[in-house]
């Protein structure tokens, strides 16, 4: 057998010295002809040649192609193959140094894994440049990328364009949009599609290359033959994102892109939070990323922590021996410690699928693609008493019980909150009117009230509706603010200065109520609905996902998880935004059902309570 056709043996690493790698480099040559390579061992630091890492998607992970490395011969993928041959064809006719995972790693040793997977971070930030492989050409693939540069030249025309500039103020969103007006409109119909195909390619969708681009100190876009640096990319997703307003309008059907550009959008919100020098915790970047598919579980957790506090780093060591309900509970024990808070509890999924018995009720299952649609309210002041069991089962924190849950699915359907179009019709699957009608057959029900508005038990109570299935929350020009429900026929601003003082009373509901309620002909009377009353329900249709209404033992409406049961609890947990809903157990402990908003408790109303007594805080073991 000639040496050439010898399969290449990996030499092993220097194991007790952290920052040794190893180095590729891709010799010249022509598009078709055999990959020559060689591969050398090397130690970061200021003594390393300068070198670029290559970020792209592993596509499918059959091993149908082959290179030839130090005269012998790998294995690799096909998508890997096609990025090395555009990459080697350089005006220079020189080697090109680069860092390639699926090559620089000896892939089998687990040991080794372990050992460069910790360095990831540090080797995409010291590399000259990131070189990002987004695959071959397509039919408009060109089309797009000379759009993108038509978008990043028309701003930079005019100051240039970027997330850090958006997010200091340094460009006007009312100039922003009226730019976009000027620029993103109807005749670039099939220009904007090809470049929202570019941002839905599988390299967007990978868990890896988020820290990778996030880190980098300069990054290189290729398709095919073509390339392009990374701020034409961010002008053409700020265009996209910002202009959506604009150019729904224009494209009714640009909302079936929105997972796209929003997945796309969150990566530059990063990649700028991170190159202001600020790590970023461990539960934002989960949060954020939910979408971020790997092919190993554990890489949820691994491909993240580049990003993240030097602590959390030193905390958490990537080690593939681990089983991944060990790696995932691990993670979230050690952001809770770093953080000195319980944001992570948000991450568990809502609804009736329970994760695996694996798991403890307050780890999240990373596996499973679920949007965390978070109840948004001002981070708990309340400094958090975080400890746990020897076998990290079992978190041990402090809070106290406000409530009981009553009885749960009062919405009257399994079916979650949607809009369903019916011709003629405004159709969405829970009824207000009916939930409404429910809740003045039960008699009693805990309202907010203001002063100065006039005491109508069916309006307090249909108002009550609104403001439970959004969570209180409302979308505008500014993004997500808290809001009050108000009707037309009610002052915009609810009331003068110094008279609009919260107050607290039981509503007694008489059935006299429900008779008007149903002689009331008020689907077609948009008069008789609140201000803003659809952009109301829209984001009703996010803060319900996996959650149901839902009253409590004190007669305050919310919305709780779908596994919310009768006897469930009601806790203020120190460190938690949100109010918790924990079921007892035989042995002592609660498990941890999801977190929820409930009336009249969400901006520290049991704080008087709490300051006489009424409330007792008091030591809580999740397991």
């Amino acid at each position: 057998m000639a040496s050439n056709e010898c399969p290449f043996v990996y030499q092993r690493l220097d194991s007790e010295d952290r920052s040794s790698f190893r180095l590729l480099s891709l010799l010249p040559g022509d598009f078709d002809s055999p990959l020559d390579c060689t591969l050398t061992h090397t130690q970061r630091g200021s003594q390393c040649q300068p070198y670029e890492a290559l970020s792209y998607a592993w596509g499918d992970p059959t091993l149908s192609s082959e290179i030839t490395l130090n005269g012998k011969q790998l294995p690799i993928t096909h998508n890997l193959e096609q990025a090395l041959r555009c990459l080697r064809e350089n005006p220079w006719g020189l080697p090109r140094m680069l860092w390639v995972d699926a090559i620089c790693i000896d892939q089998g040793h687990v040991s080794e894994r372990n050992h460069q997977v910790t360095q990831m971070g540090e080797i995409y930030a010291e590399a000259e440049s990131v070189v990002i492989w987004l695959g071959e050409a397509s039919g408009d693939s060109d089309v797009a990328l000379a759009f993108m540069l038509n978008v990043y030249e028309d701003f930079s025309a005019n100051g240039g364009i970027t997330m850090e500039s958006l997010k200091s103020g340094q460009i006007v969103q009312s100039n922003l949009d009226r730019k976009l007006k000027e620029f993103l409109n109807g005749k670039w119909h099939n220009e904007l599609l090809a470049g929202l195909q570019i941002l839905a390619r599988p390299w967007w969708r990978r868990a890896w290359i988020v820290q990778e681009l996030v880190v980098a100190k300069d990054a290189v876009f290729h398709c095919g033959q073509k390339s392009f640096a990374w701020s034409v990319m961010e002008a053409f997703i700020i265009a996209a994102s910002y202009g959506r307003g604009t150019l729904r309008r224009k494209m009714p059907t640009l909302f079936i892109h929105n997972e796209t550009i929003n997945a796309a959008r969150g990566i530059c919100h990063l990649r700028a939070s991170f190159s202001r020098g600020r790590p970023i915790p461990l539960w934002k970047l989960l949060k954020r990323l939910y979408r971020q598919q790997c092919t190993d579980p554990r890489d949820k957790i691994y491909s993240v922590l580049g990003m993240t506090h030097t602590k959390m780093r030193e905390r958490l060591k990537p080690d593939y021996s681990k089983s991944v309900s060990q790696v995932f509970t691990e993670a979230i024990a050690a952001d809770m410690i770093d953080g000195g808070d319980l944001n992570a509890l948000l991450l568990v999924k809502h609804g009736d699928k329970a994760s695996s018995e694996d798991f403890p009720s307050w780890v999240a299952d990373l596996r499973e693609v679920y949007r965390p649609e978070w109840l948004v309210f001002p981070k708990s002041q309340r400094p958090a008493f975080i400890s746990f069991s020897p076998n990290s089962r079992i978190l041990c924190t402090d809070g106290f019980i406000v409530d009981s849950v009553a009885e749960t699915r009062l919405q009257g359907t399994y079916v979650e909150f949607q809009y369903v179009p019916i011709v003629h019709q405004n159709k969405w699957t829970w009824d207000i009117e009916q939930i409404t009608a429910t809740l003045l057959d039960r008699g009693v029900v805990y309202v907010k009230k203001k002063d100065n508005r006039p005491r109508n038990n069916l309006r307090d109570v249909e108002r009550l509706v609104y403001e439970v299935i959004s969570a209180g929350l409302n979308t505008d020009h500014q993004g997500w603010v808290q809001h009050t429900i108000t009707y037309p026929d009610e002052e915009a601003n609810g009331s003068k200065a110094g008279v609009d003082k919260m107050v607290s009373r039981k509503v007694q509901l008489q059935l006299s109520r429900l008779r008007e309620l149903k002689s009331d002909n008020r689907s077609g009377n948009e008069s008789l609905k609140p201000r803003r009353w659809k952009n109301i329900l829209n984001t009703a249709v996010l803060v319900t996902a996996g959650r149901g209404l839902i009253l409590s033992s004190k007669r305050h409406m919310g919305l709780a998880p779908t596994a919310t049961q009768p006897g469930d609890c009601i806790f203020v947990l120190n460190g938690l935004p949100e109010l918790a809903i924990l079921r007892p157990q035989p042995d002592g402990t609660d498990k941890f059902v999801g977190a929820a908003y409930i009336h009249g408790y969400m901006n520290e109303e049991w704080q008087d309570d709490l300051d006489r007594g009424v409330f007792q805080t008091q030591t809580v073991r999740i397991s």
